[in-house]
């Protein structure tokens, strides 16, 4: 988020049945992706609290829009029953109104120190996504591994713990043995649609390709090839 744009923020809180969590937080993810990708949402945090509790922070562009998505029927796919069945309480949200922001990710303190962090660029060739349902695997998931990707060295197809087949870098994957590996980190391998003349974020590079947001807030893979260099 811009510094000097606050936006709305809701502060969700569970108690998960004993020996839920890992199933809550793979269809938490899940969700907020969708949530994401569908409904104009921020993205979300997912936090264990010292007493138990499980608090997922996420944020908003503006009130209005969390509002529209309240409006709609509740969302009856396998991940939110998923996450339905683990919860023993659900606890009231706490909304938060946007009063400062001075709040730093890690990834834009530059504490991994991956890329020149939130570089502006414009689209300069086309990009249109072959993958309409892409693989999302979180830190430490286990996912089978296949053969390497002969047109971008770096990348090899996995499959994911839904069943989904696609490509990751090779470099956030830890080999277990024979054809598994574990992710060394959150991945989420959607591609993102560009025009020439877009105008995009870069947030980090991966072997031949940049994880980008638009202008509009959605963010996905491009190839280096598609945007303009220096």
């Amino acid at each position: 988020m811009e510094k000097g744009r606050v936006g709305f923020a809701v502060v969700y809180r569970w108690r998960l049945k004993p020996g839920s969590e890992d199933l809550f937080k793979d269809a938490w993810a899940e969700v907020t992706r969708t949530i994401r990708h569908d409904h104009g949402g921020l993205g979300s945090r997912l936090h264990r609290a010292e007493d138990g509790t499980w608090l997922a922070y996420a944020q908003w562009p503006d009130r209005k829009t969390w509002e529209a998505l309240q409006a709609l029927p509740a969302a009856d796919t396998q991940a939110s029953r998923t996450m339905g069945e683990c919860v023993q309480e659900r606890l009231s949200p706490l909304l938060l109104e946007p009063v400062a922001d001075l709040l730093v990710s890690v990834a834009d303190s530059g504490h991994r120190g991956e890329l020149p962090m939130r570089q502006s660029t414009i689209v300069i060739a086309a990009h249109h996504s072959n993958y309409p349902d892409p693989v999302r695997v979180l830190r430490g998931q286990k996912v089978g591994v296949g053969d390497s990707d002969p047109e971008f060295p770096g990348w090899i197809r996995i499959i994911d713990p839904t069943g989904r087949s696609g490509w990751a870098p090779e470099s956030i994957l830890e080999r277990s043995g024979g054809s598994e590996a574990v992710a060394t980190e959150d991945y989420d391998a959607t591609e993102l649609d560009v025009a020439p003349g877009d105008r995009l974020t870069v947030h980090r590079e991966l072997a031949g390709w940049y994880w980008v947001s638009n202008e509009a807030g959605a963010f996905g893979w491009v190839p280096v090839d598609a945007i303009q260099q220096g």
